[in-house]
């Protein structure tokens, strides 16, 4: 298994890392199915009442929520250097999403160009988060 391969996967990481990690990415993606799932049902106007808009917002927050304490208990819960690999990516993530909106922001009010939704900040936050901790494993590993 080559060195991207493995930092690609959890080769490396103490036993506790990759549970906790592993919980980290499960509400991560219950969260991310739970955006998906009310923006298309928002989308296809399957919401007729306010307290179904509510309760949507509601589970839609409360997972949120969950997600923020578990990936800080992966965090807090970490060895020193997955700590720091963590860290750098989410610099990383934070500094690309930065520096591309206000590039982009500049572009808007010079030229006729599309709005950009925060959809696609969140992707191309998570792709940076990504790349990040791939590039961290890769160099420490």
């Amino acid at each position: 298994m080559n060195k991207f391969e493995q930092a690609c996967i959890d080769k490396g990481l103490v036993p506790k890392d990759i549970k906790n990690a592993n919980i980290a990415n499960a509400w991560a993606l219950a969260w991310a199915l739970s955006l998906a799932g009310i923006s298309y049902a928002a989308d296809q106007s399957w919401y007729d009442s306010i307290a179904i808009i509510l309760a949507a917002f509601a589970i839609h927050l409360a997972i949120g929520i969950k997600l923020i304490f578990v990936f800080r208990n992966f965090i807090k819960q970490a060895d020193e250097l997955e700590r720091k690999i963590q860290l750098d990516a989410l610099a990383f993530s934070v500094g690309v999403v930065i520096v591309s909106f206000s590039s982009y922001s500049i572009l808007e009010k010079s030229f006729e160009v599309p709005e950009l939704s925060p959809s696609i900040m969140l992707v191309i936050l998570s792709i940076a988060y990504m790349v990040g901790i791939i590039v961290g494993r890769r160099l420490v590993r």
